[in-house]
């Protein structure tokens, strides 16, 4: 019997993309606390280029709900990884069919029913396949995702899992 191996590997980002200096101005301007030489040297020697938010800083209403945050995660989650999961299935010369199992992980949102059902269902996916949805896990989820892949590959060498990791930061 052979080990489990990783078919394919995909990424999406926020179309947004802004420097970290266009971030810290913007905060500084919005958040008198972040006026503050200490906290401006933090951002500016993070060594962070550059970062990909799920909004435009044009237009953001600093004054949002919680509810306008969930549905930022929302929308973009499944935005995002579909696209990162097309991309993935491209690389692996695969189509959402040939999925078995399905494995979400994030921590920067939580959705009912969860992600991997919605990607189920925006991806036209067999309705019979298995899923697992990982919350709260922080930056370590990605490790017991695919663990879970692992496990179910193992267990079942003709099967397929595909692990999707997806955070929208600027939602939370």
């Amino acid at each position: 019997m052979s080990s489990p191996r990783i078919l394919g590997i995909g990424t999406s980002n926020p179309p947004q993309r802004y420097s970290q200096r266009e971030i810290y101005d913007s905060a500084a301007k919005n958040v008198e606390s972040y006026r503050n030489p200490r906290i401006e040297h933090v951002f500016m020697t993070s060594d962070i280029d550059y970062r990909h938010l799920a909004f435009d800083m044009a237009t953001l209403d600093i004054n949002e709900t919680a509810d306008d945050m969930h549905n930022r995660f929302a929308e973009h989650s499944v935005k995002i990884s579909k696209e990162a999961i097309r991309r993935c299935l491209d690389d692996a010369s695969a189509n959402p069919h040939d999925i078995d199992f399905i494995v979400a992980v994030s921590c920067t949102g939580y959705l009912c029913p969860g992600l991997s059902a919605l990607l189920i269902k925006e991806m036209d996916m067999r309705t019979n396949l298995q899923r697992a949805d990982l919350i709260g896990m922080g930056c370590a989820g990605a490790m017991p995702g695919l663990q879970r892949a692992y496990d179910y590959v193992k267990a079942y060498p003709d099967k397929k899992a595909l692990v999707i990791t997806v955070e929208i930061c600027s939602a939370c």
